[in-house]
């Protein structure tokens, strides 16, 4: 009986310990402080004025200004990419992956471990952009999902 026992507990704890692993790895918490200048959708383009679909949310702050790890993760890219510019991308595990662009600095190497709130770039305007903004994209299983209905945290304070 208690060998039993022991057995559903151990099966409990590994249970507890993935919730949490996914949770750490949701990403909830605002990746700059700043105004939301675009959200996910169709808008017009802001070069061209032409029709045009926004795959993430921008974030337009001052350049310079601390740009944050939505959730834990392992950096997978750092660099610069097309018209997102400079270019971070995060691994959060179980199919959940973070673009942070537009980047005026990167401060985190390929391979490195975050947690949740570090600072791991600064905001800039590289790339196809109109201003000082941070790109921000969320990838659940290879598609795109809106971000804003994931972001419950502020950043945090410095």
């Amino acid at each position: 009986m208690l060998s039993g026992l022991e057995s559903r507990l151990q099966l409990v704890s590994r249970n507890v310990e993935r919730l949490n692993a996914l949770a750490a790895a949701t990403p909830s918490m605002w990746p700059a402080y700043g105004w939301l200048s675009s959200s996910m959708g169709p808008r017009k383009d802001p070069i061209t004025g032409g029709a045009d679909y926004h795959k993430g949310l921008d974030i337009a702050g001052d350049r310079g200004e601390p740009v944050y790890a939505t959730a834990a993760g392992t950096v997978r890219q750092v660099g610069v990419q097309g018209a997102y510019g400079n270019l971070i991308v995060i691994d959060h595990g179980f199919g959940l992956e973070t673009r942070y662009g537009h980047l005026l600095k990167s401060l985190v190497k390929p391979g490195a471990k975050v947690q949740r709130g570090d600072i791991i770039a600064q905001l800039g305007s590289s790339g196809r952009a109109t201003g000082n903004h941070l790109h921000y994209e969320v990838i659940a299983g290879g598609r795109l999902i809106n971000p804003l209905g994931l972001l419950t945290q502020k950043p945090r304070d410095q």
